[in-house]
């Protein structure tokens, strides 16, 4: 006994598009000249990126008084949960943000960063992740440093 064929995907239907070309749905970032400026510290997160496989702490800046939002990203290690060694940056930033060494055993929290101002370094990003040259029109400014926390 046979059973009957049954179609592939019933009640599918094709749809034809007339541009399926894809949309760019984020803005780009923003280019300024390099150099220091003073800005304050509006987001701090940490999460794992995924393209890296490292733990990232993304601090997000504003320059003050009028101009844009700047990033800074802040290595944290390729291990099961976020490490600041004793010769890290994110540990070095967190000092200058804290205003004091850490405690041993003390949590190293992104919170210290968020509502204070800070003197930044500010350069361009000329190379892609795998060492390639951005095209001009793609280069971006990122914070490659805090010199020195001016507030509070």
């Amino acid at each position: 006994m046979r059973k009957p064929q049954q179609k592939a995907n019933p009640g599918m239907h094709f749809v034809v598009h007339e541009d399926p070309s894809p949309i760019c749905d984020d803005a780009p970032y923003p280019r300024l000249a390099p150099g220091e400026y003073d800005a304050r510290c509006v987001e701090a997160k940490i999460y794992k990126d995924k393209r890296f496989r490292r733990w990232e702490c993304r601090l997000k800046y504003w320059i003050i008084p009028e101009g844009p939002n700047v990033y800074g990203f802040l290595n944290l290690g390729s291990g099961d949960k976020p490490h600041a060694g004793r010769g890290s940056e994110y540990r070095r930033a967190w000092v200058e943000a804290n205003g004091d060494i850490p405690r041993k055993r003390q949590r190293l929290g992104h919170s210290v960063f968020r509502g204070k101002i800070f003197r930044i370094r500010v350069d361009d990003v000329t190379r892609r992740h795998d060492g390639r040259a951005h095209h001009e029109a793609e280069v971006y400014s990122t914070v490659k440093e805090i010199v020195k926390r001016t507030w509070p």
